[in-house]
């Protein structure tokens, strides 16, 4: 009788593990995509993109993207914001006169914001945690929009909509902006973000000032509007106990006064500051 050599045995068959598995065709240009298969018909082809590559026109015309409702309504929200539309727009005056200590403009600022309702669900899980009152929650915007909502009002649904809008603005670009009257006739637009995004190198960045290696850092964006004489734009960046303030102001009068009171504003800011204050400020025609 015959028999193998040992060397001739055949393997004894083992199970594959997925890493040595056949792989399905997932694509290829050399396959015909309409491939008649058993009991006619076509197969239809299985379409995978890589990423970074974008599909073949042929590919991309047998490709079809589809979207839940609430997909759609999101993208609709965000199709309504136009440029800067995700700013706060209060639609009257924040202060009734003006001008107005410091103290004031802050406070009545940080209130605009805060009961703007871009912070609504976070002050409902606040409210719900006993860490908010709810005479606080009562002033936000949607707890009189829903009920004139409910109601079939078509202006409630759609500022309910405006505001929904901001906030999905808010959350893409991280940042908060507001623009309004701080009181009348005097506009201003304030702008923060929780991390500095330097977009090349600026006259103040060139000057070197201490960093902490991991300390938070957020930038606010300062404009305010004088009328004929222009408008003036300030840069304020924090970075852990640090403070740089740069100021781009109008050539002329303005700057004459922004320049004799910047000694004034440091001393202000130094008691405010633990750490180092880089104060500039830049002429513009």
């Amino acid at each position: 009788m015959d028999t193998a050599t040992p060397e001739r045995q055949p393997a004894a068959v083992k199970p594959l593990v997925p890493a040595q598995a056949i792989s399905r065709v997932r694509s290829d240009s050399r396959l015909n995509a309409q491939a008649t298969v058993p009991g006619g018909g076509h197969e239809k082809p299985f379409l995978e993109g890589k990423a970074g590559v974008p599909l073949s026109s042929s590919t991309a015309s047998q490709v079809r993207i589809q979207l839940s409702d609430v997909a759609r309504q999101l993208s609709d929200l965000l199709g309504r914001q136009q440029n800067n539309a995700e700013a706060i727009r209060p639609s009257a005056p924040i202060l009734p006169a003006g001008p107005a200590d410091v103290s004031s403009v802050a406070l009545s600022l940080r209130q605009s914001v805060e009961f703007s309702g871009l912070f609504y669900e976070a002050h409902v899980a606040r409210w719900f945690a006993g860490t908010r009152e709810k005479q606080l929650l009562e002033r936000e915007p949607q707890i009189r929009l829903w009920p004139q909502a409910l109601a079939e009002s078509e202006e409630a649904r759609e500022s309910l909509q405006n505001i929904t809008g901001q906030q999905l603005n808010m959350l893409a670009h991280q940042r908060v902006c507001w623009a309004g009257q701080v009181w009348p006739g005097f506009f201003a637009e304030l702008c923060i973000q929780p991390k500095v995004t330097a977009q090349g190198e600026d006259t103040h960045r060139q000057t070197r000032w201490t960093e902490e290696e991991g300390a938070e850092s957020s930038q606010t964006d300062i404009s305010i509007q004088l009328g004929p004489r222009g408008r003036i734009d300030v840069t304020v960046e924090v970075l852990g106990n640090n403070l740089r303030v740069h100021m781009r102001v109008p050539v002329g009068p303005v700057s004459a006064l922004v320049s004799s009171a910047s000694a004034d504003l440091h001393q202000r800011l130094a008691t405010k500051v633990d750490g180092e204050i880089l104060l500039t400020i830049e002429e513009v025609e």
